[in-house]
């Protein structure tokens, strides 16, 4: 029904609130699938941190919205940034390596994400306080 065929008042106020209802419901059913995003993220970021380059931008392509629209769903469910969230992600993987293999920094760093040993070690220290091979050295004499 369109309001350019309307004969009365009282027939465009009738087509306008059907026009509301519709849209009301529809932005309730958008708001409700955007909630549980929280899982959704932390499985794909689980699946991709170790590319990199990956970050908010292509897990916003993933699921057809803005970089920051999904990093406030992310951060209102969570309480959590999502770049912080990907860090970790990442940094508890390279102390696991850490702990686990004698590889080269250089290696675990293409193996959590990041481009080389460099950004591994400033951003491990950012994060834990201490460098890689401080890490490294603590864990090895246990």
């Amino acid at each position: 029904n369109s309001l350019l065929h309307c004969e009365s008042v009282e027939r465009i106020c009738e087509v306008m609130t059907d026009a509301v209802t519709s849209l009301c419901a529809c932005v309730s059913e958008t708001a409700s699938d955007d909630s549980g995003v929280e899982q959704k993220v932390k499985q794909l970021v689980r699946e991709n941190f170790r590319k990199q380059g990956f970050g908010v931008m292509e897990i916003g392509e993933h699921f057809g919205l803005t970089p920051s629209y999904i990093s406030r769903l992310f951060k209102r469910e969570t309480g959590e940034l999502l770049t912080d969230y990907i860090t970790r992600v990442r940094i508890d993987e390279a102390k696991r390596l850490i702990r686990e293999t004698k590889d080269t920094f250089d290696h675990i760093a293409e193996q959590v994400g990041y481009l080389n040993a460099k950004i591994l070690a400033r951003t491990f220290k950012k994060t834990e306080g201490i460098l890689p091979s401080q890490y490294r050295a603590m864990h090895n004499e246990k």
